[in-house]
């Protein structure tokens, strides 16, 4: 699997040849995994269809175990992935904020997704 890095600010990373790539490390497999959790339902104009339901699935009136249970789904359909090692999440609806923290286990192995630290609507 390849997967092109994210650079500090969330965009591609471009220049260095294949130095811009996670190729066949757990790396390659969490970036995929941040990247479809935050693609929101909509937002992708070739698949309209595609992303996570955030708003029917996570913010607003929605309960945590409903949040989590929706990122969740999310994961475990990315290529390469195998399961969640931990998974830890916290909602605040009067801030529109919902925390997660997590480490899953890929075909390459463990690793952590570290950017999925906060995600506020």
């Amino acid at each position: 699997m390849r997967y092109r890095k994210l650079d500090a600010d969330d965009d591609y990373q471009f220049g260095n040849g294949l130095k811009d790539f996670h190729i066949n490390i757990p790396e390659a497999v969490g970036q995929a995994c941040v990247t479809r959790v935050k693609l929101i339902e909509g937002e992708w104009f070739l698949d309209l269809s595609d992303g996570t339901a955030m708003f029917t699935g996570v913010m607003g009136k929605r309960s945590k175990e409903q949040a989590d249970n929706t990122i969740r789904r999310r994961l475990q359909l990315t290529q390469g992935f195998t399961g969640i090692a931990e998974f830890d999440s916290s909602i605040n609806g009067d801030n529109r904020e919902y925390k997660v923290r997590c480490s899953i286990d890929t075909i390459y192995g463990p690793t952590s997704l570290d950017r999925l630290d906060w995600i506020n609507f």
